[in-house]
């Protein structure tokens, strides 16, 4: 998949934000989620750098204004160009996930919201990330998976829908591949996502999320 794939041009990205472009509500608990579990995982701030890979219009990244140097990719021409002008102060570039990175530092905080699952080459992915991440660095992944017949089900009418969907694992199958990958789980969890214990032995919903470290 190339960073000028047509497949992820403005059409895509209105079926996400809708026409006046906005985030639905649950994007907004998803994101709070995400920004949750790096102020949980990584700390006080620092002002380390943060890159959030498929960064779309920049909603998650413009969260972590303040506490950290923001960069963004996203393999959209068009996701960076509208991300750029809502975030004047972060870097971005276009990047495909399976590739390296086109940043010269290491990463404290690599996020990969909704695009695992896009990726016909996943290992690919985290190697990537494994490489751009300081030791010790965290990585916050979160996909739709797979993972009993109910949640089967809710998959196929939802989000097999989208074409581009191409990686379809359970949420342990992702952390077997970071695992593989060098890194090591420090949680994960099911939506709704709490209570944690619950959802985690339910799991009748297909998103999921993890929080890795890397290993040095």
């Amino acid at each position: 998949m190339q960073p000028n794939d047509d497949a992820f041009g403005p059409g895509y990205f209105t079926g996400l934000y809708g026409v006046i472009p906005s985030q639905t509500w649950a994007d907004r608990s998803r994101d709070d989620l995400i920004s949750r579990l790096v102020a949980q995982h990584d700390g006080p701030a620092r002002g380390l750098p943060l890159l959030d890979l498929g960064c779309g219009y920049g909603y998650l990244l413009q969260r972590f204004h303040g506490r950290y140097q923001l960069f963004g990719a996203d393999i959209s021409p068009h996701a960076v160009q509208v991300a750029a002008s809502r975030l004047p102060d972060a870097t971005f570039t276009t990047a495909d996930a399976e590739q390296s990175l086109p940043f010269p530092m290491l990463f404290q905080v690599i996020l990969l919201v909704n695009v695992l699952e896009h990726l016909a080459h996943p290992a690919r992915a985290v190697d990537r990330l494994h490489a751009a991440l300081r030791p010790g660095g965290l990585c916050l992944v979160h996909l739709p998976t797979i993972n009993n017949p109910l949640n089967r089900i809710y998959y196929r009418y939802s989000y097999a829908k989208d074409s581009t969907h191409v990686f379809r694992p359970s949420g342990a199958q992702v952390t077997r591949l970071f695992e593989g990958g060098g890194f090591e789980l420090l949680k994960d969890s099911y939506a709704p996502h709490s209570p944690t214990r619950l959802w985690r032995a339910l799991k009748p919903f297909p998103p999921f999320v993890g929080v890795y470290r890397r290993r040095p």
